[in-house]
């Protein structure tokens, strides 16, 4: 407003000094015809409509930097909101993932299967952060004894991400640690290595890895007929698809994630202290 104000002022200001100029001076006045049109006409025309252009420009920039405030605000009110809303989500979904021992039936679990603290694990065996993370969390369960960490294999990474989803989770339906023991296994000895360069379609590629699991299976001690029988199961399939939907809910769609009490932490750690810390800081 002040600008406006300024802008005006020196437009009157050149329009009286002009006046002052052309009559208080009149032996100043031009002689001619012509020169007195420019002068009394043109230039003060000229004059009004560079004040009114400068005036105009600034009033627009202004409208338009407000308008941009007034839409960068909007925007971040809609953010806000909508993380709000998606923190409310996610907590009500934490608090029914907890409550659901359906989430536990066939899980694979590391640690102690009778921890007070439980930690769900979105991974898949496809995922080189959640070969890496495997790592992390073995040293660190190795040394706790209250963490119960529920193993969620999802299948979406990779064409064989199923297969070996479904590996672990038939391994953990013979009991007795035997789909925590199939789970490092796997990783260790790096199924998602196995040489497919030479195959020709994905019931090739699924024939090779089979195999290899086949012999992780009797490297873990497992029944590996029961094994083979089970991998084709629907209790393999359904809770595959609880996983699945499980993951959907929460809106997760990457690997790994954890959610540790009833917080969601999405990729790897990178130490076993890091992971350590985040678990005390859920009690």
């Amino acid at each position: 407003m002040i600008m406006y104000l300024i802008l005006l002022l020196l437009g009157l200001a050149s329009l009286v000094g002009y006046k002052y100029y052309m009559h208080i001076l009149p032996h100043k006045a031009p002689k001619t015809k012509s020169k007195k049109i420019v002068y009394e006409v043109v230039i003060p025309s000229l004059a009004l409509f560079v004040s009114i252009a400068l005036i105009s420009a600034f009033m627009v920039r202004t409208v338009m930097v407000q308008d941009d405030k007034v839409l960068q605000d909007s925007i971040e009110a809609l953010q806000t909101g909508m993380t709000a809303r998606q923190e409310k989500q996610m907590a009500k979904a934490f608090d029914e993932l907890h409550k659901n021992e359906d989430n536990y039936k066939h899980a694979v679990i590391l640690g102690n299967p009778e921890g007070e603290i439980v930690v769900y694990e979105f991974m898949d065996f496809y995922c080189g952060h959640c070969r890496n993370v495997s790592k992390v969390v073995a040293e660190a369960l190795k040394n706790r004894n209250d963490v119960k960490l529920v193993l969620k294999p999802l299948t979406f990474m990779h064409p064989l991400s199923k297969l070996t989803a479904s590996a672990v989770v038939a391994a953990q339906m013979q009991g007795n640690g035997k789909g925590e023991a199939l789970y490092y296994v796997m990783m260790n000895d790096k199924i998602q290595d196995v040489d497919l360069s030479k195959v020709k379609s994905i019931k090739d590629a699924e024939d090779l890895v089979k195999a290899k699991l086949f012999e992780m299976a009797a490297k873990a001690k497992l029944d590996v007929e029961k094994f083979k029988k089970d991998l084709e199961s629907k209790e393999v399939e359904d809770e595959l698809k609880r996983t699945a939907d499980l993951a959907q809910s929460l809106q997760i769609n990457s690997t790994p994630n954890f959610i540790i009490g009833k917080k969601l932490h999405p990729g790897a750690f990178q130490s076993a202290d890091a992971f350590n810390a985040a678990v005390d800081e859920s009690k």
